[in-house]
């Protein structure tokens, strides 16, 4: 065992960012706590969701989470200031960056959905999330996980609470 971290609850989502090795765990309460991988530091203590995490990823622009309360949050990653809110009519199950700078979202009525990253940009309160610059369908219910892998040439991988594991183009 390398290193273990006590987070006092249940985790739900969790994140990796190498490159400058960190991590975020989403917990139940809505709270996510960013930690270093390398150095014995306090957390950043990311709180603002009213509903557990189910979902965080690494983007360029910091991190951004979604939670049972249907919105989209994007936190800096420097001091866990809060960039944006998106609210959501559908609850995102699962996220993940993609390549050419794009986010997807995959979603309780089993739909994926992706947005390119600039259009998570600051907000001021809460803002419809802008209407997505694709939709993948062929989940018959919510769509649970979501990888993107290099090795399989970008696709996007995406597994449902219907049994199946989908490929995606």
């Amino acid at each position: 065992l390398a290193r273990q971290f006590d987070v006092g609850q249940r985790v739900v989502a969790a994140a990796v960012r190498a490159d400058q090795g960190q991590a975020a765990f989403g917990v139940t309460s809505g709270d996510i706590e960013l930690r270093s991988l390398v150095a014995d530091s306090k957390p950043i203590t990311l709180a603002g969701h009213k509903g557990p995490i189910t979902a965080i990823c690494f983007i360029p622009a910091g991190l951004l989470s979604a939670s049972t309360d249907k919105t989209l949050r994007l936190w800096k990653i420097d001091d866990g200031s809060l960039l944006g809110t998106w609210w959501r009519p559908l609850e995102s199950r699962a996220l993940t960056r993609i390549e050419n700078d794009r986010v997807a979202s995959g979603d309780d009525d089993g739909t994926i959905r992706i947005w390119p990253v600039e259009s998570l940009t600051r907000t001021v309160g809460v803002e419809m999330l802008p209407p997505p610059s694709q939709e993948l369908k062929g989940h018959a219910k919510a769509v649970t996980t979501l990888a993107a892998t290099e090795a399989l040439k970008d696709r996007l991988i995406s597994a449902s609470d219907d049994g199946r594991v989908r490929i995606w183009d």
